[in-house]
């Protein structure tokens, strides 16, 4: 979503959009901007510039397409189409660390059958 005039960063949005391409990734467009040509904001008049041409070629070159948002509905029902057009499974590998927590169940497992075995013999063997 940008308004597709390239002022920050250095890599272009034309290299961009081929190494894009080269990965097999899709890009998806959105124009946003003014038709006016200066909007005026709380800070004054700013320039409304919106590169259509550029944001087209890069949505064509790479499989995408390329979309404009005029308000709030427009780009809402944009991510709603996006995420029609894209559906894409992924496999997730999980790792999770566990503690075991069984060897005081067999120390008192063991102990209970030592008495046991001891009770058994001794005392229990008398009275039986």
């Amino acid at each position: 979503m940008t308004d597709g005039v390239n002022n920050q960063g250095t890599i272009s949005p034309k290299t961009a959009a081929e190494l894009a391409q080269a990965e097999g990734i899709k890009v998806y467009t959105i124009g946003v901007g003014s038709d006016q040509p200066t909007v005026m904001t709380p800070y004054g008049e700013i320039k409304a510039e919106i590169d259509e041409p550029m944001m087209k070629d890069i949505a064509k070159q790479t499989g995408g397409k390329y979309f404009r948002a005029k308000d709030n509905k427009t780009l809402t029902q944009i991510y709603d189409e996006i995420d029609q057009l894209e559906k894409t499974e992924i496999d997730v590998t999980e790792y999770k660390n566990s503690k075991e927590e069984f060897h005081i169940l067999l120390y008192v497992a063991g102990i209970l059958l030592l008495l046991e075995i001891i009770l058994r013999n001794t005392i229990l063997a008398v009275l039986a």
